[in-house]
């Protein structure tokens, strides 16, 4: 993946100069497929956001920090890396995007109403920490939104991305610990079904020979599960 094996130098780079990023001019960028008439395609905010900026850019304001490409663009990596602000939507399914924005620095901006991201449901992430989340109701005043993000904030965010940006790579040459992520979410998910199948007692556990007979039944359901 793009930017991938160079996360690590980019985030000791960060680290070193305390989350400062002088050098990414960019407020906001984007690149990618739009498909405007599939509406289903992102939920609808990579088109909600390309119409929007499309009016904004030809308004004739001042916005030569925001860059929204349709399309494929050469130099993706450089603009990543010159971006304060990337998009993470989605495509048909889960998308890429929150992990480049991740491997690069770059503060990803989540629009994707009512769908978890990685880790997020199991409390393993701090998304709030190195993310902004927007709905999209909010694409109409997603530019004044990113302005009014104070300079020390975004440093702080950066600093937290350099805390977790591991959690979004597969290959341990790489630093990655995606896999450590998904035992430790697995584990989390395993440990609320041993909570609810041994906590809930059945309608048929009347006495304690029926209600410890009911909780070796569930246990045996759960080695079920987990072997599954």
């Amino acid at each position: 993946m793009v930017g991938s094996k160079d996360a690590g130098q980019l985030y000791e780079k960060v680290v070193e100069v305390q989350g400062d990023a002088p050098q990414r001019d960019l407020l906001f960028f984007f690149a990618g497929t739009v498909r405007p008439n599939d509406m289903a395609y992102s939920g609808g905010a990579r088109q909600a956001l390309f119409t929007h900026l499309k009016e904004l850019l030809a308004s004739g304001a001042n916005y030569s920090d925001i860059l929204f490409v349709e399309g494929f663009t050469h130099n993706y990596n450089e603009l990543y890396l010159r971006s304060r602000f990337c998009l993470a939507p989605h495509g048909s399914g889960f998308g890429v995007r929150l992990t480049l924005a991740m491997t690069h620095a770059c503060i990803p901006v989540i629009i994707q109403d009512q769908v978890y991201q990685p880790y997020e449901s199991d409390g393993l992430l701090p998304y709030r920490h190195f993310s902004l989340r927007l709905s999209l109701s909010d694409i109409p005043y997603i530019v004044p939104i990113l302005r009014t993000i104070p300079m020390d904030q975004q440093k702080r965010m950066r600093l937290a991305m350099a805390k977790y940006y591991q959690a979004f790579l597969w290959d341990p040459s790489l630093g990655g610990r995606a896999y450590n992520y998904t035992i430790r979410a697995l584990n989390s998910k395993l440990n609320g079904l041993w909570g609810h199948l041994w906590g809930t007692p059945h309608p048929n556990d009347t006495d304690d020979a029926g209600a410890a007979a009911g909780h070796h039944h569930r246990r045996q359901l759960v080695r079920v599960a987990w072997q599954a």
